[in-house]
């Protein structure tokens, strides 16, 4: 019989590192960990790879395609206002996020996305930007490839 696919979802907090195994077959959910970082492991990413390198070994993967999301504490969030016709979206958000943040915006990875609920007497859209630091996130994809985990999916909380 054939070993039922999980996915696997990180979820990293400046606290704790929770993992859920979830079986769509059965649409259960069949693990969840949830571990402690360390306190005072001083930099942030060294305590996290210590402790992710001790949950993986307790864990068995039977899929290495995994979902992970950082803590929001990790991200730059900014709500923009763009004119109803602007003709490059991607491109006004990028420059408008440039001129928010500390430092080149070439450091960010960002996505957005409009916040179609809500209605401005002017016509202008809303957009959600949320950015992540390139390296924020090589040291998250790195961490999760030396365990030979493959994410496919990487979020903010």
């Amino acid at each position: 019989m054939p070993k039922a696919r999980l996915i696997n979802g990180f979820h990293f907090s400046n606290k704790f590192i929770s993992v859920v195994q979830y079986q769509p077959d059965d649409n259960a959910v069949v693990s969840i960990v949830i571990k402690p970082l360390q306190e005072g492991a001083g930099d942030w990413w060294q305590g996290l790879e210590a402790d992710f390198k001790s949950i993986i070994t307790d864990l068995k993967f039977t899929n290495r395609n995994v979902i992970c999301a950082l803590p929001s504490e990790r991200v730059v969030v900014k709500r923009i206002l763009l004119d109803h016709d602007e003709p490059d979206v991607g491109a006004a958000l990028y420059w408008e996020f440039s001129q928010q943040v500390v430092g080149s915006i070439d450091e960010y990875v960002l996505d957005f996305k409009e916040n179609e609920d809500r209605v401005l007497p002017d016509g202008s859209k809303e957009y959600l930007v949320v950015a992540c630091r390139s390296e924020a996130l090589k040291k998250l994809t790195a961490m999760m490839r030396a365990s030979k985990l493959n994410p496919v999916v990487c979020d903010v909380d």
